[in-house]
């Protein structure tokens, strides 16, 4: 059983060896790496990895292309890997269309969904939603074809769920979204007012209040600019706004916050067409979208780092994953915006590493996962970061340092408590549900603040059987079971 010791004694370190010099020889740089794995799918040419999804069980499932050369044309990868890096099962599949480009996302709590922008010469840019179970069984669930051309650009999974869907329609590519459920379904589409002139729309994150933040950039004479829309739940832009530091910025990431307010990563450069560093830069603004404090990496440390990637930890600082295509970068901030380290991590023996995706698992370890070399799969992750426990804030109690769900007791008779625990101020949804997955009860639903919640549930009128508890979070799910005995 996890308890705040552990965590209490390594921020108390920590405050000790900041007081006391010479305690340690030389400043904490940065988690050191866990395992890094190498894997070679021989048979697949040309492999690109472009997306990455941590699973409860510490496990991951990578998305991706490959050319299959006989006929020659563009297909899909699926593949799981257990909490070690080691292969569990892979999938290849062609979709039956002409493929572009693949995205995805948990679908619920067993299901991925996959989109892939499909071409046709008579419908233009056009995509499909698949879905994944936990084995790599793959059905199609349903093609969104349309007047105008449809170029998928970033989903994101739902509380509920569905998925959130960012797209660019026609010339000159205005941006679009829209919300479905697990089935595919329709919920909301809307879009927005900015063109962003054959730019993209990197990234989309579902909002405490079931909208979204979208980041991206646009194209514009004589360079670019950094592109943040705030979507409403009902689908309407709230804003759409831009920023520039240097002529050519390029934004690729952007994440809600607990306050209401967002973070936002990207790259900039002063001319694309010379030898000028790409640098790497932060924003933290607030609920209107407007900058409280901005971070541009001007070090050489930092010159070169591509397709930033951005979460949250757990003190409410902030972790930058970048690429300078030969390693995986990591920068980390406090929450007002300095940077406590910066590491480089080897990507295996790439020599280019390409797109490197990125996440944080509940523990404060960082899992990377890239293609090089045409067919290897290269995955790192490493040791849990100590410095997202305690950065200086003297909290008290120390919070805790995953999402966590329990019921006790359990069997019981009637009545229980179930209790779960969070690592940041979020969003939340507390259901109940019999067997067949139909809902008996809500139980929490709306904002809670980090830390421990209790709720006494009361089983009179309910038959004797088995039920789950389900807890939703901004970034994760629990499920408990619970047996009621009579």
């Amino acid at each position: 059983m996890r308890t705040a010791a552990g965590p209490f004694c390594i921020a108390l370190a920590l405050l000790f060896s900041s007081v006391v010099p010479g305690l340690h020889a030389q400043p904490y740089g940065g988690p050191d790496t866990l395992w890094t794995r190498v894997l070679a799918f021989s048979d697949l040419d040309d492999m690109i990895c472009r997306e990455m999804t941590l699973l409860p069980d510490d496990g991951i499932v990578i998305c991706g292309t490959f050319w299959q050369q006989e006929p020659l044309q563009l297909l899909v990868f699926l593949s799981r890997l257990d909490s070690t890096g080691s292969v569990v099962w892979r999938q290849t599949f062609d979709p039956g269309f002409y493929v572009l480009d693949v995205h995805m996302c948990p679908l619920g709590t067993d299901r991925f969904a996959v989109v892939i922008t499909t071409y046709d010469v008579s419908t233009g840019y056009d995509f499909v939603l698949f879905a994944a179970d936990a084995a790599g069984e793959i059905e199609c669930l349903r093609n969104y074809t349309g007047p105008l051309s449809q170029w998928v650009y970033a989903i994101c999974p739902t509380r509920d769920g569905g998925l959130f869907v960012t797209y660019a329609v026609d010339f000159p590519h205005r941006p679009a979204w829209m919300k479905t459920d697990s089935a595919g379904n329709m919920l909301m589409e809307g879009s927005g007012n900015l063109a962003i002139n054959g730019g993209n729309l990197r990234s989309v994150e579902e909002t405490p209040d079931g909208g979204a933040i979208i980041a991206g950039h646009r194209a514009s004479a004589p360079g670019g600019t950094t592109v943040l829309i705030r979507v409403s739940p009902e689908g309407e832009p709230i804003f759409e706004h831009q920023f520039q530091i240097e002529t050519f910025m390029f934004g690729y990431d952007a994440i809600p916050l607990a306050d209401g307010g967002y973070f936002l990563c990207g790259s900039t450069v002063s001319n694309e067409s010379t030898s000028s560093p790409w640098l790497l830069f932060a924003y933290r603004v607030d609920s209107a979208g407007d900058s409280l404090w901005r971070w541009v990496g001007e070090d050489e440390e930092y010159l070169d780092e591509l397709f930033p990637q951005c979460s949250q930890t757990q003190d409410g600082g902030f972790v930058v994953s970048a690429t300078d295509l030969s390693h995986a970068n990591l920068t980390r901030f406090t929450p007002a915006g300095q940077v406590l380290w910066h590491r480089q991590y080897p990507v295996g023996p790439c020599a280019f590493a390409g797109t490197v995706c990125f996440d944080m698992d509940s523990l404060g370890r960082y899992t990377f996962a890239t293609s090089c070399d045409s067919s290897l799969l290269v995955v790192v992750r490493t040791q849990p970061d100590s410095t997202a426990l305690s950065v200086g804030d003297h909290r008290s109690p120390v919070l805790p340092v995953k999402l966590d769900l329990t019921v006790y007791p359990n069997p019981f008779n009637a009545v229980t408590e179930i209790e779960f625990m969070l690592p940041v101020t979020q969003r939340v949804s507390l259901r109940l549900y019999d067997v067949l997955g139909r809902e008996v009860a809500v139980l929490m639903e709306g904002t809670q603040q980090a830390g421990k919640h209790r709720v006494s549930f009361d089983g009179h009128g309910l038959t004797s059987g088995v039920y789950f508890a389900r807890l939703d979070a901004m970034r994760g799910v629990r499920v408990q079971k619970m047996v009621l005995l009579r």
